[in-house]
């Protein structure tokens, strides 16, 4: 796996109003896209990583540097679409 590299600042902050709100979401990065309700951040000795619960129970973490965008599906919301990139 490839080194870690930190988000910016805004981009920390968008991932902590949609765990907060625990809004229903759709997650992209460059070769997967992860469905569910974004739960918390976690922080890992590899890295920072966005926990989305799914309908069924399972658990994604998401690696946040491979976040590429972020779709907000929960109406109503602070904002739809965010852009990492």
């Amino acid at each position: 796996m490839d080194s870690y590299k930190p988000i910016a600042c805004g981009d920390y902050d968008v991932l902590e109003i949609i765990c907060m709100d625990a809004y229903d979401v759709e997650v992209i990065t460059d070769t997967n896209i992860y469905s569910g309700i974004a739960s918390d951040i976690k922080k890992q000795k590899n890295g920072e990583y966005l926990v989305l619960k799914t309908s069924t129970t399972e658990i994604h973490s998401v690696r946040s540097d491979k976040i590429v965008k972020i779709n907000v599906l929960t109406r109503p919301c602070r904002f739809t679409t965010y852009d990492f990139r």
